[in-house]
């Protein structure tokens, strides 16, 4: 048996055993409703523990689903809607009762009267206090969804805490659905809209089938976490957004049940080689260690480098590399020019590693040839040099060898003419 296929059976087993407990409530509730001398407080109590057992299922099916192909998701969609309409048909049996029921004051004693009579306004005020509450706090910020995976897991889990469990009408939450989705995400739920029922189900099911594929969210967000340049020494702000993206990757695939995937082995020598030289050093000192015990995770990648971005960013780390003087003034930098002892030889003609004047193409050329070479490349005349002309050259020790004169190099010594007919125009 596989690790999904093991995780698929847990999560059955768990959510068949939530069921039997929503049952249990639901059977009490339906009971106790059948009862003429039930009162508002045993019915509020049972509502409130078959609402919670209901949540409860609900969450484990959402985990079940995200692990299963199309055609095993279909048949779990079909069980979880039995088990919505045995869930909804109690509760509004409860809501009818508490709307029609009041407290019988001649079967109920005194004290009963006002503990019952204290409760109800203790309600009230809670009930109170929650509206103004709801009207003070800003309204919840909904992002809009434009067909990425990456961040399809959050889009569906915002949706349903901020739009879908306000409303009771699926018409209604799928016209928020179609208002929050943009792109290629509208585009594909658009047609879901002219349907007469079953709409939001249908749009809800296509969204997942083309953005919500578990392996197309563990790509994504994988390939979003590693897209990014290494880090240098000192960049707290980078080793912090690595963190954020780390933390996103875990949580996310850990609620679908691949986290498993982030524990490789080549995932984390590929953060490991974003960082900077001498925190890679510094991760494997602590995966030797970790390695005494076991393989190292994910997750302990992820607290060594959320370590490293604290140490980084207080007035310690801060300070790491810069230099003050005894009063606390950081000194003024001062630009330096950074020259290169050793530098590569280069044929300003042939390009080859050796000097223009040993290039045996440049000896073999004719006067002329080696003048328009000159001429072209922008070379000075007298040392064969780029950068300067022959009157603004340096080389004083420079000057042919066959006519002394210091106007021209060796090599640009005109055939059977006399020096004063040499061109020195550079």
């Amino acid at each position: 048996m596989t690790e999904l296929e093991a995780r698929i059976r847990d999560l059955r087993t768990s959510r068949r055993n939530k069921k039997s407990l929503m049952t249990r409530n639901v059977n009490m509730l339906m009971s106790t409703l059948a009862d003429p001398e039930s009162d508002r407080q045993s019915v509020v109590e049972l509502m409130q523990k078959s609402e919670d057992a209901f949540g409860e299922v609900e969450s484990v099916h959402q985990s079940l689903c995200a692990s299963l192909d199309d055609d095993a998701f279909e048949a779990e969609e079909e069980w979880i809607q039995k088990c919505q309409e045995s869930f909804w048909k109690a509760r509004n049996s409860g809501r009818k009762f508490l709307t029609k029921k009041g407290v019988n004051k001649d079967n109920v004693s005194s004290s009963n009267i006002n503990a019952c009579t204290s409760s109800n306004n203790d309600g009230m005020v809670n009930q109170f206090s929650d509206l103004r509450l709801a009207l003070e706090l800003p309204k919840a910020h909904i992002s809009e969804f434009n067909g990425d995976p990456v961040n399809y897991w959050s889009f569906i889990n915002n949706f349903n805490v901020n739009v879908a469990s306000k409303l009771s009408n699926d018409n209604a939450r799928l016209q928020y659905l179609l208002q929050l989705c943009k792109g290629k995400a509208r585009a594909c739920i658009e047609s879901c809209a002219l349907l007469e029922s079953g709409g939001y189900e249908i749009a809800m099911n296509v969204m997942r089938k083309q953005f919500g594929q578990p392996h197309m969210i563990l790509d994504g967000l994988i390939t979003e976490m590693l897209n990014r340049k290494r880090i240098s020494n000192g960049d707290g702000e980078g080793l912090w957004n690595l963190v954020s993206a780390m933390k996103k990757c875990e949580v996310t695939l850990s609620q679908m049940g691949y986290l498993n995937d982030l524990n490789s082995t080549s995932t984390l020598l590929k953060i490991q080689s974003l960082l900077p030289i001498r925190m890679q050093n510094a991760w494997a000192d602590k995966a030797h260690d970790l390695l005494e015990k076991g393989e190292p995770k994910f997750v302990d990648m992820i607290k060594f480098i959320e370590r490293k971005a604290e140490v980084s960013c207080n007035m310690f780390g801060r300070s790491v590399g810069k230099f003050a003087t005894d009063n606390g003034k950081e000194r003024p930098r001062v630009k330096t020019n950074n020259i290169q002892t050793k530098r590569k030889l280069s044929c300003f003609y042939c390009e080859e590693e050796h000097m223009l004047t040993a290039c045996t193409k440049f000896l073999q050329m004719s006067y002329d040839d080696r003048v328009k070479v000159a001429r072209d490349k922008r070379l000075c005349y007298k040392c064969l040099i780029v950068g300067h002309s022959a009157n603004k050259c340096r080389r004083e020790d420079s000057k042919c060898g066959k006519c002394d004169s210091t106007r021209h190099h060796n090599l640009l010594h005109p055939p059977n003419k006399k020096p004063e007919h040499v061109v020195t125009s550079r």
